[in-house]
This record gives structure tokens, C-alpha cells and sequence, in this order.
């Protein structure tokens, strides 16, 4: 009984079944209480000895696979060099090589970024280009140069804005550069000359001068601009003082002019004139009042020829206006050759050798371009 409930510690009851039956039994003795024992006894170590080699045996299967398992890891070994290739990988982890690696993307980027240099290109189509400014907005600056067909603010169709017909007025201030007393010969139907100067050098040298006429000038100029490059016009020029007749002098010129404009040959369409001029004077006078021959004042004059030269500069006062305002310097030799003591009478004294005069002029233009 005791050995068929043994089954239930082992788990092969026949094997502990046959050890209680080959105990001996002995009815008349009381010896169960050892025979139980000796069947318990039996039981585990049976249990015992079945259960380690089952043990043993599935320990042997693990550690099968175990080496199974290096060897397995050492299969990955070798595609480990293979993820060894994409050792770039690792790399991107250090900021110092993503960084060239982003870089050298980048120049692809601004490949794009050059339609924004694109803008200050448009006035290049025009004839400029300043690559230092990109695409700042100082490319909007004016064009530094253009070439003589390239205008593109030219008035009216015109090669040059300052092409064509002009008109000035100019106000200003000249001074005087004559002589008091030069020596001349008697006038025709005359006398006297001599002995005054000889007598009153004094009286002689107020009445016998070319150091009058100093005071306010004023021009007036008619002409006409051929493409910008060269003006011609008539000039008619005065100036002089005003007040008791005593005090009444003044010179005047009637001249043709021509000038050339440097500024042209860079730019036609410049809002800003320079010219270079000189001309001839056809006739130049100078008139006063002396009373030294004669009680009362009488005019005298000086007349002959005059070089005068100089420089002009005038602004447009807006984009496509026709007035201008502008400054004129000029430099004036006279040569007289005629001294005229009484016009009436045409009393005049005719000089064998010329008095020479320079006088400077100096003078604010108003223009009209039309």
C-alpha cells in the first residue's frame, strides 16, 4: 500500500514497486515500520538518480546551442567589417566632420542663390557692373560709365541733352586792366595833345586812359549746340559804371564764340555742363567822359579788337527741363588801335602801334535749351 502511494513522489512507479517486493516480508515480525522507511528510502533515491541524468541531459542540449551561440557570433563577425564600411557613419557623430559634410552641400545651394545677384545685372544690360556690390542695394548706384550711343535719358530723341539752340543771360562783375596817359599821336584836325602831355601829365592822364569801364557786366548768347560735342554762338557782352556823367564808363564786345564740351566725350546724358571756349571780337569799345580838354564832360572812346576766352559750367534745374543755371569765367585782351576825341566831328587819333587791355569777367548764367 505504502510502496504503490510511493508513485506519487516518483516518476517511475515501477521501479519503486519492484525494490518494495524484493524487500522480504516476514508476517509474524513487526518490522512494517521498517519497511516503510526502507521503501521512502528507495523511492527518493530512485527519484534522485532518475532525476539527475534528465537534468544532465537537457544542461547538455543548452550548452549545445551555447557554443552554437559563439559560433553564430562569430558569423556576425564578419559582416561586422561589413558594417565596418558605413564607418562613415560613425563620423557624422563628430560635429568637425558633418560640418564639411554640410558644407560641401551647401555650395550646391548657392548655386541658386545667384539669380539674387540677378537684380543689380539688369543695369549691367546697360553698360555697368560692379560685382563688389552683389546684391546690396548700393547697385542701384548710377552707372559710372556708358559709352556714346548708350543714352538712355536722353531728351527728345536727341544724341546729347544738350543738343541744339540755347539763349543766356548773365549778370556779373569786371574789373578794369588798362593804362592812365599812354603816349599817342595828335588826333586829325586837332592839336593840343602833345603840349598837355608834355605840360599836365596830371590832366593828360585823365584824359588819355584805358583804365575805365570796370563795374557790372552782363552777356547776352545765342548759339547752337551740333551733338554735344561743340557750340558756336554770337556773343554780345557789356560792362561798366553808372552815375554823374563824369562818372559814366564802360566796355562793350561783339564776339564769335565757339566751345567744346569734354564731359561729352563720356557721357551724353550728364545733367551737368563743361565748356571750353575762346573766340574773336570782332569789335570791342571802350567808352568814358573827361573834362580836361574842355570845360564840360565830354566822351572819349578806345576801339579795335579783342581775344576773349574762358570756361563755363551749367546744371539742368530738372531731369528734362529747358532752363539751366551755370557760372562763366572769362578772360578779355582788347587791342585798340583808334582813340576818338570828338565823334561828331570825327576827330580821332589813329595809333601806329595798339594799346592792349586784359580785364577778367566774371558772370551768372541763366540758360534756355530748346
Amino acid at each position: 500500500m505504502f510502496c504503490q502511494n510511493s508513485s506519487l513522489i516518483s516518476p517511475k512507479p515501477l521501479l519503486s514497486a519492484e525494490l518494495c517486493l524484493a524487500a522480504p516480508r516476514r508476517p509474524g515480525l513487526r518490522s512494517w515500520p521498517l519497511t516503510l522507511s526502507l521503501c521512502l528510502t528507495a523511492g527518493l533515491l530512485t527519484n534522485a538518480i532518475l532525476s539527475s541524468p534528465a537534468q544532465a541531459a537537457p544542461k547538455k542540449k543548452d550548452k549545445k546551442p551555447a557554443a552554437q551561440a559563439p559560433e553564430d557570433a562569430a558569423q556576425p563577425a564578419t559582416p561586422a567589417p561589413q558594417a565596418a564600411q558605413p564607418a562613415p557613419a560613425p563620423p557624422p557623430p563628430a560635429p568637425a566632420d558633418t560640418a564639411p559634410a554640410k558644407s560641401k552641400s551647401k555650395p550646391t545651394e548657392p548655386a541658386p542663390a545667384a539669380p539674387q545677384v540677378e537684380p543689380p545685372s539688369a543695369p549691367a544690360a546697360s553698360g555697368w557692373s560692379d560685382p563688389r556690390h552683389g546684391d546690396s542695394p548700393t547697385a542701384k548706384v548710377v552707372p559710372t560709365h556708358q559709352g556714346a550711343g548708350e543714352a538712355p535719358h536722353l531728351r527728345y530723341g536727341k544724341s546729347s541733352n544738350w543738343e541744339g539752340f540755347f539763349l543766356n543771360l548773365n549778370v556779373g562783375y569786371a574789373n578794369t586792366g588798362g593804362v592812365d596817359g599812354p603816349t599817342i599821336p595828335e588826333p586829325d584836325g586837332a592839336s593840343g595833345l602833345t603840349s598837355m602831355r608834355l605840360s599836365n601829365p596830371t590832366a593828360y592822364a585823365k584824359a588819355v586812359t584805358t583804365n575805365r569801364g570796370g563795374g557790372l557786366a552782363g552777356a547776352f548768347q545765342i548759339g547752337y549746340n551740333i551733338k554735344g560735342y561743340v557750340s558756336l554762338w554770337a556773343d554780345l557782352s557789356w560792362h561798366g559804371t553808372w552815375g554823374s556823367t563824369i562818372d559814366n564808363a564802360g566796355t562793350g564786345t561783339v564776339a564769335a564764340m565757339i566751345g567744346i564740351h569734354p564731359l561729352r566725350f563720356w557721357r551724353p546724358d550728364l545733367p551737368v555742363d563743361l565748356k571750353l571756349y575762346a573766340g574773336y571780337g570782332i569789335f570791342d569799345i571802350m567808352y568814358y567822359y573827361e573834362n580836361q580838354f574842355q570845360v564840360d564832360a565830354k566822351g572819349k572812346a578806345w576801339t579795335g579788337t579783342a581775344l576773349p576766352f574762358g570756361l563755363s559750367t551749367e546744371v539742368r534745374l530738372s531731369e528734362d527741363g529747358v532752363f539751366t543755371l551755370g557760372v562763366d569765367l572769362r578772360m578779355v585782351q582788347a587791342s585798340y588801335n583808334k582813340w576818338i576825341y570828338n565823334n561828331d566831328k570825327n576827330i580821332a587819333s589813329t595809333l601806329t602801334s595798339a594799346q592792349t587791355t586784359s580785364r577778367n569777367e566774371g558772370r551768372l548764367m541763366l540758360g534756355w535749351h530748346f
